[in-house]
């Protein structure tokens, strides 16, 4: 009986130890074998109330806008440095059909006192059906986006851009 007791917690141990190894992935494998973060942010570093463009860098303080993407991942906008600012909104500029929305999970405040947004992008199978750009680097889906933005009670409107490879 101790033999067989001694066995199954082995085996539950063992069983753990996979599902935890295989759940905390934090990449995802995209065209032809490419791995890219799970998870991304988009800080917004600054802003220019006249003209109501933002500050939007990747995590290596390059610009975000456009900001590359790829099916499946998860975006985070996240205010950096920025003192009284407030993001209202984060919604599609152009009104399409409903299927041409990437997003699986739309563009959504996180937490109560948090600056920050997050939404999760559509896996591929998905996407297909969406119109598609070319240029020299490859295709890809151009999403244009708006964030409605708040700075000393007035709002403001900046139209970034999501490339979707």
């Amino acid at each position: 009986m101790k033999f067989v007791f001694s066995v199954c917690r082995i085996f539950s141990f063992c069983f753990f130890i996979v599902y935890v190894c295989s759940s905390c992935t934090s990449y995802l494998i995209v065209n032809g074998g490419h791995h890219v973060p799970k998870k991304v942010t988009v800080y917004v570093t600054g802003f220019d109330t006249a003209s109501g463009r933002l500050t939007l860098e990747d995590i290596s303080q390059h610009s975000a806008d456009p900001f590359t993407a790829y099916p499946g991942q998860k975006i985070r906008w996240k205010i950096s440095g920025v003192k009284h600012f407030l993001i209202n909104n984060l919604v599609e500029k152009t009104i399409k059909a409903p299927r041409d929305e990437v997003f699986e999970k739309k563009p959504h405040p996180v937490n109560f006192f948090s600056k920050s947004w997050r939404g999760s992008l559509k896996d591929s199978t998905d996407l297909q059906g969406i119109a598609i750009v070319s240029d020299n680097s490859g295709h890809f889906i151009d999403y244009i986006y708006k964030i409605v933005w708040r700075k000393a009670g007035k709002n403001r409107t900046f139209d970034p851009r999501i490339q979707i490879r």
